[in-house]
């Protein structure tokens, strides 16, 4: 695959400089009716801000909350890592093939659970909630 650059001349994917692909993506996002869609799973690749560990925790809070953070990242970040780049970013030990993402109820959601919904959406995947799979 090739990028037509500023300059005119194409370049292959692979000898896009960071920059130049930087510009690429300030373009799509900026003009290409996909954007929402690719900022959403952009927004998804790194995972969820909580519940997080925080200085003013002891050992034990910590751990609870890395535990429940890295739970929510299983059900949904690691699944969308698979599947968002045809399964580039899977395989590693923070990644896994899965058929659904898995988020709270959706009265529960926060800003990264609507992420993971629209990311979800955009690229095929079942959205499922708690709440369902408990009834």
């Amino acid at each position: 695959m090739t990028l037509t650059l500023d300059n005119g001349t194409s370049a292959p994917v692979n000898k896009l400089s960071l920059k130049e692909w930087r510009k690429f993506m300030a373009e799509f996002l900026s003009s290409n009716p996909n954007a929402s869609a690719a900022w959403d799973i952009m927004g998804c690749v790194r995972g969820p801000d909580s519940p997080s560990e925080r200085p003013d925790m002891d050992s034990a809070a910590a751990s609870r909350s890395y535990t429940g953070r890295r739970k929510r990242k299983y059900e949904t970040v690691e699944v969308l890592r698979e599947a968002m780049f045809f399964g580039y970013m899977g395989g590693g030990a923070r990644s896994h093939k899965g058929d659904h993402v898995l988020l709270p109820p959706s009265n529960k959601w926060d800003h990264f659970d609507r992420h993971v919904s629209r990311a979800a959406q955009a690229i095929g995947i079942p959205v499922r909630t708690k709440d369902e799979e408990t009834s």
